[in-house]
């Protein structure tokens, strides 16, 4: 890990450096950004820390088979990055996080933008291109945790991938070929490939995007080396024991189906996802397992989320006053509400159905500083319930 901060380190002190150059500036766009006076080279320098405080209790019939939900804190994110662009046509992005207390990769990756016909082309490790809430930032998504049916996405892998947008934005796609790897972006194997893809848009977008309409779709085939494949989840509460699991379930391959739909009136959202795992197994007719989630938030200031359509998801809300400014500024409140179920039973898998309620407040007392509270109430059926309330102290830059 030391290695890994040193070179973060190195890196920054450089970018730093350099700016001491006649040629290059450091300005602040919610991050620290060294450019060049003709913006042929950008470097951005940023960072997140989410320190989360969770209190559980359920019913005895959760504590029988999981044991009694204790109350905790944790980072759950800790994380430093460095990006930027070189000459204008060239993008990497390192990032590692150390809330484990050793380094692990999140997105350490090159890329090359504006190639004629093809748009862009990335390489390293990076999220696969699967589904709105896995790709929308966990800075910016409006509850603590992603929902119960986050649990057949897939997140970041090594791979390679093509990325587009046309129609002055309103269409993106991007696909790509990727193969398992663990925290440091290491795999190994004659298998565990993946042809991962999706398709997004918003045929609607006024008002600079305070009203808009998306709609999405993904779809992944991945292969399976060790002839194992597993889907598990924690209840929306990353301190929680892990509720839904079907076990090892023997396959040679797996595929992932998911669409997506949301639209924006001012400060009003409404988002939904709906995804499907399909395995073929070695043994037996295939499995079958699907979630979904619908979720709604209104941001009582006034604001509204923000949403970037080259790559289709959706960003943070920008107070329009901050907290504490000097002129009586309250920052941004964001009310929230998610329904989310998944359903890992299939013949005699039974890995389980829950159905989860989480109700969330955010308050957002300037773009880097947010405070958030979520209730969430999980009914793991045939099983029992159980009630978390946790919040988090989150800084992001």
């Amino acid at each position: 890990m030391k290695s890994v901060v040193n070179l973060v380190l190195l890196v920054g002190l450089s970018a730093v450096t350099l700016a001491a150059d006649k040629d290059l500036k450091v300005g602040w766009a919610d991050k620290v950004v060294i450019a060049s006076e003709d913006g042929t080279i950008r470097l951005e320098i940023g960072g997140r820390i989410h320190n989360d405080w969770a209190f559980m209790g359920s019913d005895q019939a959760i504590q029988d088979p999981f044991g009694n939900l204790e109350d905790g804190v944790e980072f759950r994110r800790a994380r430093i990055h460095i990006g930027g662009e070189l000459y204008r046509h060239t993008e990497f992005r390192i990032q590692y996080d150390f809330s484990s207390g050793e380094a692990e990769a999140r997105d350490v990756y090159l890329g090359f933008k504006d190639i004629p016909v093809l748009g862009g082309v990335r390489i390293g490790q990076f999220k696969e291109p699967f589904g709105l809430e896995e790709l929308t930032s966990s800075n910016d998504i409006p509850f603590m945790e992603r929902s119960l049916m986050n649990a057949l996405a897939p997140s970041r892998q090594t791979g390679i991938m093509l990325h587009n947008s046309g129609a002055g934005d309103a269409l993106n796609w991007a696909g790509g070929v990727f193969r398992e790897s663990d925290d440091t972006g290491t795999g190994t194997g004659d298998n565990n490939y993946s042809l991962t893809g999706r398709i997004s848009g918003s045929p609607w977008y006024a008002d600079e995007g305070r009203r808009l309409l998306h709609l999405g779709f993904s779809a992944s085939y991945r292969s399976v080396d060790d002839q194992v494949v597993r889907f598990s989840t924690r209840p929306e509460a990353h301190l929680a024991p892990t509720f839904l699991d079907t076990g090892l379930i023997g396959a040679d391959s797996y595929q992932l189906q998911g669409v997506e739909g949301a639209v924006q009136l001012g400060s009003f959202s409404l988002q939904s996802e709906l995804s499907r795992a399909s395995v073929d197994r070695l043994a037996g007719s295939g499995a079958d397992f699907q979630g979904f989630y619908l979720q709604g938030s209104f941001v009582l200031t006034g604001e509204h989320r923000s949403y970037k359509r080259s790559s289709g998801a959706f960003g943070t809300v920008k107070p329009r006053n901050n907290f504490m400014n000097g002129s009586g500024g309250l920052g941004a409140w964001e009310t929230s509400i998610r329904f989310s179920r998944l359903d890992l039973n299939d013949q005699e898998i039974v890995g389980g159905i829950q159905e989860d309620i989480t109700l969330g407040l955010n308050w957002y007392l300037h773009p880097n500083l947010r405070i958030m509270w979520n209730y969430v109430h999980a009914d793991l059926e045939s099983v029992g319930d159980a009630d978390i309330f946790q919040m988090r102290f989150q800084v992001n830059f």
